[in-house]
């Protein structure tokens, strides 16, 4: 068995831990990896507690990333637009094995399985079989240029001018998880059936207002467009394009929605990946899925719900899905569940978190929480300068791995759910070799270089200390620390 030695004397200090603060460690990353700009927030204890920006929203006008700035934040727009849909369950205008053709007013089926209905469920965790087919950028492109856009059917159904037979799976509609932007699509058009209310008005009527957020579906409901950050990537190592929303702060002439029928093609507001909100109201949304629905008083799910969206609906099983280079293991609806010890899409180390990862234009976008530990973080890049290679320890990408890091040791070290002013002893038990606390809070255990190398969440009874390499340690749980080595 190990041998732990417990010290009176300072083996390190906790601002020895912590080094550089959380800013100087953000704006390492930024330099590391040439970031255009970035914003990061860090969520601890239920709230926000680092918020750091760095970098340009826009090169030309040299315009800097604050708390203003609105990303055209990628697929962490499903997560909302799955928001938007579970209201409509909420107030009982679907079942979530419904076969959604009753909605659609068609009969929508994979007609490699004609007897199988597509449900809603299906939809929500990209179990459907239905696929971004080769049909699916012309029907994009289509959606985005013509007033009014063609029916959304035009790509689903055999015969449809965008149709194409790649866009269904040849595995039964239940059966197999493969992520396809297509699916919320269709989801977004059956808000618009279910309520008779255009896409982007049902979200900023049942998600956006309520929670006093600057954020829409539609460019043109954004107060001040200066605050748009332009998405770039830079091309051989050496100029900056700009790829999407460079709209040098002039708004874009609006298209004609008065021709648009509800209901027949939601996907020209970008329900799949073309919301854009600031990272502050993107938290708001985090906070609110966090807290089971409710923010600062204001319900926008119910809590049963809420909970539902982040529990499994699909886990790998290592023949049923693409896991999509070892990123998605379990989803829920409309959400990423990120498993730790099941496969390599961590976040937080030994985390269990929610949330959606997105890529676009050159953005990468993430948002991941954990509800029982009530940590999160939020990161949002308009351009990588060196571009987006694969980490070493995830599925993510370096950069991803680098703030995730930061924000984990940083902002995550902060009282559990037991009052700043409570007394917490922390003790050994020699029986387990477990660092316990009395309070069962939330317990930390670092390195000497400031790395947290095992921690508890706050509900558990201790954390294991038994695998840990000899060397210095000092656990951390709210203001008690307890020194040791570890022989």
């Amino acid at each position: 068995m190990k041998t732990l030695l417990f010290v009176s004397m300072a083996l390190f200090s906790l601002n020895t831990l912590h080094g550089q603060n959380i800013h100087d460690e953000l704006n390492q990353v930024a330099n590391d990896f040439d970031l255009m700009g970035q914003s990061v927030i860090g969520i601890c204890n239920g709230e926000r507690s680092v918020v750091v920006h760095t970098g340009l929203a826009n090169l030309q006008l040299n315009k800097p990333i604050t708390d203003s700035t609105l990303y055209r934040i990628a697929s962490i727009s499903k997560t909302v637009t799955a928001i938007a849909m579970m209201t409509c369950f909420d107030d009982g205008l679907f079942n979530l094995e419904d076969d959604i053709s009753d909605a659609l007013g068609y009969l929508l089926r994979n007609p490699n399985f004609p007897d199988t209905p597509i449900t809603f469920r299906m939809l929500l965790s990209h179990t459907s079989s239905l696929i971004d087919g080769s049909g699916y950028n012309g029907f994009l492109s289509a959606s985005y240029a013509q007033d009014p856009p063609p029916a959304i059917d035009e790509v689903l159904i055999a015969g449809g001018n965008y149709y194409s037979n790649n866009m269904w799976l040849t595995a039964e509609p239940g059966t197999y998880f493969s992520y396809s932007n297509i699916n919320f699509g269709v989801i977004a058009t059956l808000v618009e059936k279910l309520t008779n209310t255009r896409f982007d008005i049902y979200c900023n009527n049942r998600i956006f207002e309520p929670l006093n957020l600057t954020a829409s579906f539609n460019i043109q409901d954004l107060p001040n467009i200066e605050n748009l950050a332009v998405l770039y990537r830079k091309w051989n190592n050496v100029t900056w394009d700009p790829q999407a929303d460079n709209y040098g702060g002039i708004m874009p002439e609006p298209r004609d929605l008065s021709v648009y029928p509800i209901g027949s093609n939601a996907i020209i507001f970008g329900p799949q990946g073309g919301l854009r909100i600031s990272a502050i109201d993107l938290s708001e949304i985090l906070l609110m899925l966090m807290h089971n629905g409710t923010r600062n008083g204001v319900e926008i799910l119910s809590e049963s719900t809420a909970i539902l969206m982040r529990t499994a609906q699909w886990t790998y099983d290592g023949n049923n899905g693409n896991d999509y280079y070892g990123l998605f293991k379990k989803w829920g609806l409309g959400m990423h569940l990120v498993t730790p010890n099941v496969g390599n899409d961590i976040v937080f180390n030994g985390l269990p978190m929610a949330g959606h990862p997105g890529e676009a234009y050159g953005l990468v976008s993430d948002m991941y929480f954990n509800a029982d530990d009530l940590t999160g973080v939020i990161f949002l890049t308009n351009g990588c300068g060196v571009g987006y290679d694969l980490g070493t320890t995830s599925a993510f990408y370096e950069v991803e791995e680098a703030v995730f890091a930061a924000v984990e040791t940083h902002a995550l070290s902060c009282p559990a759910s037991i009052t700043e002013t409570q007394e917490t002893t922390l003790f050994f038990d020699s029986v387990t070799n477990y660092i316990r606390s009395d309070v069962n809070a939330k317990i930390q255990v670092y390195d000497v270089f400031g790395k947290i190398v095992v921690q508890s969440n706050r509900h558990a009874n201790g954390v294991d200390v038994n695998a840990l390499p000899p060397g210095c340690y000092i656990a951390v749980s709210n203001k008690a620390t307890l020194k040791f080595l570890v022989n």
